[in-house]
């Protein structure tokens, strides 16, 4: 059966989910035994505009149409007038028996109806929400979800926040919508008043509501109706199908048909988290886009405690978006991958405990669940549209509330709390529907729709001789070009033998074109020819009047092959020339061939190491930021002790302050006590004076007695101030022995602080420094190796060891940036081997490089440099 599939991009310039479930139907339907087209857009600025490009791939074709042109306006992209007539010729030339339509985003609604006027049977396969959503996702600009069908109103005010959008500055490719902190607060503001229906309060006029409102009504009708023209419709899942009815279309013209997949080489992998004691290794896979949700999957994971890592592979074209999932990757201490190729799958989920689908949009039946789930891996994902249908929670994965950081944090914690869970839930992946099995069926179905289409002519009121020559007229009208043209090369073949003596050996191939090339004398003759022929049959009584034409007809026929033979020695020597010069191009192509093996390899090394290099800069970043806390730690306990050393300092400047105010105390109250023994002893010496002259005057002495004991008495009471005074300044000596030994004591803890802290901080810069060293020479390596190695001393600071930080850093992002370089390169030298194979196999078909050549401006520069080189 000849098949046509209509997708709107293919491996290896689009690799998402339908694009590679395409690649794997026509594969494995050319494998069946089937003939398959598949007719796809490209944009390559290098070709014009409806250039059409086959390429052959395993048993199939690939037929790349040329569309550099931008869309200026929603009607622009759903209807592309230009690629209606380029399908329509394609048609014509493969003469499909049935069109299958994966997508039509990219293509325009006309295709389909294309394909009807040709009677030909068409099938839809609804992979996403497109035929009742212009923006396929359900989601508007501010990535909330749509719960609105039907109203064209509401979907107006999508494409005008759209232009709103299309104004900002440095959203670039901002694909589906935007994240809030994309927006200032006042853009933000006007996007959301646009799409609650305020546009009037945020510079839209009533005018422009309405002619929003009347477009998009008339481009929703125009989807209707081209929708609803498709003979089958498929749906992977029951959820979608419940969402096309919403969306208006008759639940009984859907049927459920899960799609298959080619995961045999998933088959035998490892088992999940052999290892309880290592750490749980999630991965993504898949587009890096908003409403895939990768930036909730790095939020919840930055909030695991630990035990846990995460990869992220993939790509896309919003980079703005891709560039903060990077840089939030590093700070959550995540690997970014970046893309990867459908022959990596087996080596990634190898090393996966578990795939996470974290998915914020309704998602229909994502690839990457199924090939999770045929490399016996448990899927975490979002409880949202069928994800919930496909994933169960507790048996085969794990459900999480969309776009809660939160709730996803949660389940991840339990994978890494509970050893047991992942294997349990491994051992529970349900068994994926194969590839064959797909095409197997999906060819009852077009066997189905081509046989209620196949209605055979009517031919009871021809001559019985005619039946069968109409019959074979039908059989040839249904054959591809290419196909009808080899049947009439090979009926040329067959004459040219018949007429070789004639003709000199001329190929089939050289007959058709001088023969029946257009505007050539042979086309006039047999024009002629057909007209005598008519006129001979109308004119059978007057046989002996039309045999003198007839002589001249003959006449005419050798006369053209008298022509022919001259000419054939000129064409020859064309030829030879043309030979020389394909020998020597297909010397080129080799050399080229070479070189671009060569290429190829040092790529595939520069990719392995890269990788390499980046899963050992990935364990020295945790190295880092690891030593970068301790360091954070011992700087905290630093400053604690230079606090603490600070208010022992104050505590002990304010003890030297008492004592010295303690020492003047006592100084002073000895001096009173010193002046108070000196007034006693003069009281003494008085009072023994006074009693010499009691004795030698009895009478005043008894009368100085009393005075005497009463100074007596006063000189005790100043001996006893003078012993109290004396007590005190011995407190004041032991308080000021007390604190010089508190004093020393703190002294002696200060500098000890000091001391360990300064050997902490010499052992981390040790420890970074030896961690750097490997780090920069492998860095070194990998940009050439040209300039000196210059590594940091063994006795460098933590300031210049911070600097080399930096310095890996910047050096980190020009890896990357030529990582981001090299990875599309591949994409493109399969291509140019692609083109080169094509050439090679063009150059070894002598016959159709000659007739190439003969009408190719290089043939026509050939011919012009023969003939100017001839005497």
């Amino acid at each position: 059966m000849r098949i046509c599939q209509v997708v709107h991009g293919f491996p290896p310039v689009e690799r998402t989910g339908v694009e590679n479930y395409t690649l794997g139907l026509s594969r494995a339907l050319a494998r069946a035994g089937h003939r398959v087209e598949v007719f796809v857009p490209r944009r390559d600025p290098q070709l014009a505009d409806l250039a059409l490009r086959r390429e052959e791939r395993e048993g199939f074709a690939v037929n790349w149409i040329t569309n550099n042109n931008n869309p200026q306006s929603p009607r622009e992209a759903l209807l592309v007038p230009e690629l209606k007539r380029s399908f329509a010729a394609f048609l014509e030339r493969e003469r499909p028996e049935v069109v299958h339509f994966q997508h039509l985003i990219k293509l325009g609604l006309d295709l389909v109806s294309v394909a009807r006027e040709r009677g030909i049977p068409t099938v839809f396969t609804a992979h996403d929400y497109y035929p009742i959503c212009h923006r396929f996702t359900l989601l508007r600009p501010d990535l909330a979800r749509c719960d609105v069908r039907g109203d064209s109103r509401a979907c107006a005010r999508c494409d005008l926040a759209l232009g709103l959008l299309n104004a900002q500055p440095n959203l670039g490719d901002y694909q589906v919508g935007v994240l809030r902190d994309q927006l200032d607060p006042a853009a933000w503001g006007k996007l959301e008043g646009i799409l609650a229906d305020r546009g009037e309060e945020h510079g839209l006029t009533q005018a422009e509501i309405e002619a929003a409102c009347e477009q998009r009504g008339e481009l929703d009708r125009l989807r209707r109706e081209a929708y609803t023209n498709f003979d089958l419709v498929l749906a992977p899942s029951r959820f979608l199908i419940e969402e096309l009815v919403r969306g208006g279309f008759a639940r009984e013209r859907i049927e459920h048909s899960p799609l298959g997949f080619e995961v045999a080489d998933l088959a035998g992998l490892p088992p999940v988290r052999p290892d309880p004691a290592r750490p749980v290794r999630f991965a993504f896979l898949g587009g890096v886009a908003k409403h895939k949700g990768v930036h909730v999957l790095l939020e919840a994971f930055a909030r695991l405690p630990g035990g846990a890592e995460l990869a992220v592979w993939g790509g896309s074209t919003d980079r703005v978006y891709v560039e903060h999932v990077r840089r939030r990757a590093g700070e959550v201490g995540a690997q970014w991958r970046g893309s990867y190729e459908r022959a990596d799958l087996p080596r990634i989920l190898a090393e996966v405990d578990a795939v996470v689908v974290p998915s914020i949009w309704v998602e229909n039946f994502p690839l990457v669940i199924h090939e999770a789930f045929a490399a016996g891996r448990p899927v975490l994902t979002s409880r949202l549209g069928a994800l919930a249908e496909i994933v169960h929670d507790g048996s085969d994965g794990l459900l999480a509330e969309p776009g809660d950081v939160e709730d996803l944090a949660r389940v991840l914690r339990r994978c890494v709390e509970e050893a047991a869970l992942l294997p349990a839930l491994a051992r529970g992946a349900p068994p994926v529907k194969s590839m064959a099995t797909e095409a197997r069926e999906l060819a009852g179905r077009y066997a189905e729709l081509v046989g209620t289409r196949r209605v055979s002519r009517d031919v009871a009121g021809l001559p019985p001789s005619l039946a069968t020559a109409v019959g074979r007229h039908d059989e040839l009208t249904r054959m591809p070009s290419r196909e009808l043209f080899a049947r009439v090369l090979a009926g040329l073949d067959e004459l040219r033998r018949a007429w070789t003596p004639e003709l000199g050996g001329i190929e089939a191939v050289e007959l058709l074109a001088r023969g029946l090339g257009e505007g050539s004398e042979a086309q006039d003759r047999l024009r002629e020819a057909r007209n005598e022929i008519a006129w001979l049959r109308t004119k059978k009584e007057e046989l002996d009047e039309g045999r003198e034409e007839l002589v001249t007809l003959f006449e005419d026929l050798d006369q053209l092959l008298n022509e022919t033979r001259a000419g054939s020695q000129r064409q020859a020597e064309h030829l030879d020339a043309a030979g020389s010069y394909v020998r020597k191009k297909e010397a080129e192509v080799l050399d080229a061939h070479a070189r671009i093996q060569e290429l190829e390899q040092v790529i595939a090394e520069k990719d392995r190491y890269i990788r390499e290099v980046e899963g050992h800069v990935h364990e020295a970043g945790r190295y880092i930021r690891h030593k970068e806390g301790e360091y954070t730690d011992v700087e905290t306990e630093l400053r604690r002790a230079a606090e603490e050393r600070r208010a022992l300092q104050d505590e002990l400047q304010a003890t030297r302050e008492r004592t010295r105010a303690l020492e003047a105390e006592a100084q002073a109250a000895g001096g009173y006590a010193r002046a108070k023994e000196g007034e006693a002893r003069q009281l003494e010496s008085f009072a023994r004076e006074k009693e010499a002259e009691a004795l030698a005057a009895g009478g005043y002495a008894r009368a100085k007695e009393g005075e005497a004991r009463q100074l007596e008495s006063f000189a005790r009471e100043k001996e006893a101030e003078a012993l109290a005074a004396g007590e005190t300044l011995a407190r004041r000596e032991q308080e000021l022995g007390a604190a010089r030994e508190r004093g020393t004591v703190l002294d002696l803890r200060t500098r000890t602080v000091a001391d360990v802290s300064r050997l902490a901080l010499q052992a981390q810069e040790r420890l970074l420094n030896r961690a750097l060293r490997p780090i920069l020479t492998h860095l070194h390596a990998l940009h050439g190796g040209t300039a000196p190695l210059e590594l940091p001393s063994e006795s460098a600071s933590f300031g210049e060891l911070l600097q080399a930080t930096r310095d890996v850093e910047r050096a980190l992002e020009v890896l990357g940036d030529e990582l981001e370089w090299l990875r599309p390169m591949r994409a493109e030298l399969e291509l140019c081997r692609a083109r080169m194979e094509r050439l090679q196999a063009a150059y070894s078909a002598s016959g159709l490089l000659r007739l190439a050549l003969a009408r190719t401006a290089l043939g026509r520069e050939l011919r012009a440099w023969r003939e100017e080189a001839a005497p």
